[in-house]
């Protein structure tokens, strides 16, 4: 068929959808089947040198054929045997390399290719890493000859934009991978947790983060303006001059400990770690220092307060578990709440009575459980 420069367009526009969504491939390798006159394409994974890939995405093939035979036949491609023409760019078909009379009597023709009515296929190498290649192949179908000069001329004024595309899906994804392992990461933390920017701006937050900055009882932390803010202005000097050495030049792995003093209350344990851009390699991505997690933020110490609230704990009740939480015993807690030991006693038998709990040490241990509800006994 002939195509128009208005084909040319609409194929670029579906370009540029596939680099920023991997589901848009399918419809641009139909569009570019349709155009060039085949029934069959796909993007793959290959390594000539070992003789193994894997399909990405394709249409046209019977799945359960690919299924059975990709790996056996795959090797048997005699395109494998130009690998080194195999360039970022290059267009071939399979007249290049072999006759379509002796290709014909390849076992790669007689198990893969004839069986789903293929023949003659045209590949453009969209990239290329080491021994590993992305070919992009369209298939003719059997006994309709090979691509047209008119075709390949049509590829070859696509595979810029092709090759463009398919480095910034890999990028795409590569980013959304790390986007989710570091969602997994923080929603597995059991305490409040905060990924920075290199802005040191707040970027992503555990759930326990969400539900800590959503208590009114958090007066002592914010997100101000997307950063990190400890109300007491002694204590946010240092968290601040924490976040900037985490995310300076030549921060190493090693974490600031920050202690903030609460009065009748146990002290918070904020922890500022950097994460070098080795580990999270979102530079690759081509992001400035907004778009990088660059410094995970822990809060620690808050157990008491998480179980106050489940628990229903008067603020005296919870002062006393803050001290008992320290596992110095009822006669330090109560010094250190400047209160007499029966008066501690008598709150810790009603906190006793709200959890279910009989011992100090079942009680610490109840209270450092994540989640935890009351209980029968």
């Amino acid at each position: 068929m002939r195509i128009t420069e208005s084909d040319y367009l609409s194929t670029i526009g579906l370009i540029h959808d596939a680099a920023l969504d991997s589901a848009a491939w399918d419809p641009l390798l139909r569009q570019l089947a349709r155009l060039l006159g085949c029934v069959a394409g796909g993007l793959t994974v290959e390594d000539p040198a070992t003789g193994r890939g894997n399909p990405i995405t394709y249409f046209g093939f019977d799945p359960q054929h690919v299924a059975r035979t990709f790996d056996r036949y795959l090797p048997m491609n005699p395109l494998f045997g130009c690998a080194q023409k195999m360039q970022p760019g290059a267009i071939i078909a399979n007249g290049d390399v072999i006759r379509t009379q002796d290709f014909r009597r390849t076992e790669f023709y007689n198990g893969w290719a004839k069986p789903q009515g293929l023949c003659s296929p045209l590949t453009l190498v969209v990239h290329r890493m080491g021994n590993t290649v992305i070919p992009l192949t369209l298939v003719r179908p059997d006994g309709t000859g090979e691509a047209t000069k008119a075709d390949r001329n049509f590829l070859h004024r696509l595979a810029p934009h092709l090759m463009h595309a398919i480095r910034v899906s890999m990028r795409v994804q590569s980013h959304e991978h790390r986007l989710q392992a570091m969602l997994e990461m923080l929603g597995a933390m059991s305490g409040p947790g905060f990924l920075l920017d290199g802005l040191g701006h707040v970027m992503l937050t555990s759930p326990a983060a969400d539900q800590m900055l959503a208590d009114p009882a958090t007066d002592w932390l914010s997100v101000t303006a997307g950063a990190l803010q400890i109300q007491d202005a002694s204590n946010d000097a240092r968290l601040q001059r924490a976040v900037s050495h985490a995310l300076g030049r030549h921060s190493t792995a090693t974490g600031t400990v920050i202690e903030v003093a609460r009065p009748g209350r146990r002290p918070i344990s904020i922890t500022v770690t950097p994460l070098p851009s080795a580990q999270t390699r979102w530079s690759e991505l081509g992001m400035d220092g907004a778009g990088r997690a660059r410094c995970l933020v822990q809060v620690e110490g808050l157990e008491g307060d998480d179980f106050a609230r489940r628990f229903d704990l008067t603020p005296a009740e919870t002062r006393l578990l803050d001290a008992v939480l320290s596992g110095n015993g009822l006669a330090w807690s109560a010094q250190q709440l400047g209160i007499s030991r029966a008066t501690a006693k008598s709150h810790l038998d009603r906190v006793f009575q709200k959890t279910n709990t009989f011992r100090q040490t079942e009680l610490i241990a109840l209270a450092r459980q994540p989640g935890a509800r009351r209980t029968q006994h």
